[in-house]
């Protein structure tokens, strides 16, 4: 152990001493030296800040809140050859999902108790009804004849306890899951009242 508190401690004595490095150009004339190490810092364009970084995330769940909340599709068009062009157009539901998880994680130093235990209501929440959908789905299967059954594994509808695969309950699931992230980024929202919106934060270089 005291090994070890010497190796820390030499180290910590190199980066204080003021250290030189040069680059050299071709007629060995230094370009640019750096001096002290322990007070060297990048630009101030270059600094980390968080509270910036929170609101970039925040503003991207607007823009894609903004927009109409609609299914992906898949676009179909041909070019000048005859080709075929099949290009998706992505779901914007689940884009604005997405973005609200991505500003969770952004913010998951941020989080008090109380919006922790909401965010996690909300989430439970969706696991309770995907579950009550995926038992719904099942009865419903098990009532089916087997002509019915055969005619929906035609169409790639197959029945798996615990999940959902009927195209209208799974759209279903969606549009809840969309409410309830709707109430997390408003929880967000209120989070960073709680906080001050950052207006004391300070940084250090």
């Amino acid at each position: 152990m005291n090994s070890l508190f010497k190796y820390i401690s030499f180290y910590k004595n190199v980066f204080k001493t003021r250290l030189r490095f040069y680059i050299m150009d071709v007629d060995n004339t230094p370009e640019f030296e750096i001096g002290d190490v322990e007070n060297f810092s990048s630009s101030k364009d270059e600094q980390f800040s968080h509270s910036t970084l929170v609101m970039s995330a925040m503003k991207k769940c607007l823009e894609a809140g903004c927009k109409e909340m609609k299914t992906g599709w898949f676009n179909v068009k041909q070019d000048r050859q005859g080709n075929t062009i099949k290009t998706y157009v992505d779901d914007s539901r689940k884009n604005f999902i997405e973005s609200i998880k991505t500003c969770c994680m952004v913010m998951a130093c941020d989080l008090d108790k109380e919006a922790e235990e909401y965010i996690d209501e909300c989430l439970e929440e969706i696991k309770i009804k995907k579950k009550e959908l995926a038992q719904l789905e099942e009865e419903s299967y098990n009532k089916l004849n087997e002509g019915l059954k055969t005619l929906m594994k035609s169409k790639g509808i197959y029945n798996i306890p615990g999940h959902i695969s009927h195209p209208e309950l799974k759209e279903h699931l969606v549009w809840f899951e969309l409410e309830m992230f709707r109430s997390i980024y408003a929880e967000l929202s209120k989070l960073t009242q709680r906080l001050g919106f950052y207006k004391e934060e300070m940084f250090t270089v």
